[in-house]
């Protein structure tokens, strides 16, 4: 609990004084958190692109499967950060370890691959923020 002195006595502050601290902590708090959120929505609009050419060679068909499974991951990283209730961050470690544990499992390998470095990606640029 805070106290405050004052030459021979000391003053607690009210519940009021602690409830309005608290509130703006909160209001803080969450601030940050829709900060990091549209930055991050503008990283995934600038550097995850769609596809714009459906291509005909196999070098280039890998290449546009690769763009299109990392924004997917992009958006689904950001839509599993936006209905979390923990740190953006710890949130983010856990995606990247459930992508990274579906890319052991099944046909679809490659695909939680690709989502597993999109998140890892995207988790370094919520560091920097």
């Amino acid at each position: 609990m805070l106290t405050y002195r004052f030459k021979h006595r000391s003053i607690q502050p009210s519940f009021q004084d602690y409830c309005e601290n608290l509130i703006f902590c909160k209001e803080a708090i969450m601030n940050k958190r829709d900060y990091i959120l549209t930055r991050l929505e503008e990283r995934i609009k600038e550097r995850y692109e769609p596809p714009t050419y459906y291509p005909i060679r196999r070098a280039a068909y890998m290449n546009f499967m690769q763009r299109s499974y990392g924004r997917w991951a992009a958006n689904e990283f950001l839509s599993y950060l936006k209905q979390s209730k923990g740190a953006l961050t710890e949130s983010g470690e856990r995606f990247a370890k459930m992508m990274d544990e579906y890319s052991c499992k099944g046909k679809n390998g490659w695909m939680f691959s690709i989502a597993h470095d999109v998140a890892e990606d995207l988790l370094d640029y919520i560091y920097t923020l």
